[in-house]
């Protein structure tokens, strides 16, 4: 066997075991992306689905590739353990980078605004705001629910707040606009639109219903549903119980 044989396949073997420590730190992630911060459906309502494809490809890719072109069984031990150094290195921090870009993107509330849903994220909310204490969010935690306080026409600074939902900073936002969900419930349950509109709007989809009906043990005609909405994305709905305003299932449907 010649030497580059040789080379070549003790390359392909260390990068093979860099690929299965990889694959740890990868599987680790995932618990952490999909199972804390993006359950369903948040994974598809804020892209982390695509946001963590990224970190896997540079995760899974990077480290072991860099590890199949340097590797060199003839190389001298401290050099290689300088490479080796190097790569973990550059490896660690695109994936930091990339981990921390996805912690900053996560949806944290899912808030209830009046006659629909919105979901919040992270950097939804300006630095600059102070959050009450009590909606402080730990960074392995999933999405809660919350209430917004809406402001009437006859309040004060009504129309300033009209202008900042429109420019894009939408009440849900506003730390200083959250109160309890609980609070709230009244609101849902007199918000919600009965699921047989759904019926006559998408008859081939009620299946879909019926299946949270039964899934959760409360009839069809118990449950309702208002509008989900995230950034541009407004083709979604939550269906609600009625007996005590919680979510209880999301479908891909426009609740508008």
């Amino acid at each position: 066997m010649n030497d580059l044989s040789c080379r070549l396949r003790s390359a392909i073997r260390a990068a093979g075991i860099h690929f299965l420590l990889s694959s740890v730190l990868a599987l680790l992630s995932a618990w952490v992306i999909f199972s804390l911060w993006y359950p369903w459906p948040y994974m598809n309502l804020t892209h982390g689905l695509n946001l963590f494809l990224v970190l896997l490809i540079v995760d899974l890719v990077c480290g072991p590739l860099l590890t199949l072109v340097l590797y060199d069984i003839n190389k001298v031990r401290w050099k290689w353990y300088v490479d080796l150094f190097l790569i973990a290195l550059i490896q660690l921090s695109a994936f930091l980078y990339g981990f921390e870009k996805i912690s900053t993107s996560r949806p944290i509330f899912l808030a209830f605004e009046g006659d629909r849903y919105r979901v919040v994220r992270f950097d939804d909310v300006s630095s600059e705001m102070q959050w009450p204490a009590s909606f402080n969010k730990p960074l392995f935690s999933s999405p809660s629910l919350i209430g917004v306080k809406l402001l009437k026409p006859a309040d004060p600074g009504f129309l300033d707040s009209l202008r900042e939902s429109m420019a894009g900073n939408h009440t849900a936002f506003r730390p200083e606009r959250w109160v309890d969900y609980s609070t709230q419930m009244a609101d849902v349950l007199a918000s919600l639109k009965p699921v047989q509109d759904i019926e006559e709007k998408y008859p081939d989809q009620f299946l879909e219903i019926r299946e949270i009906a039964k899934d959760t043990g409360i009839p069809v005609e118990e449950l309702g549903y208002l509008p989900l909405v995230q950034d541009l994305t407004t083709d979604w709905m939550v269906i609600v119980s009625k007996r005590d305003a919680l979510p209880k299932g999301y479908l891909h449907l426009d609740a508008w």
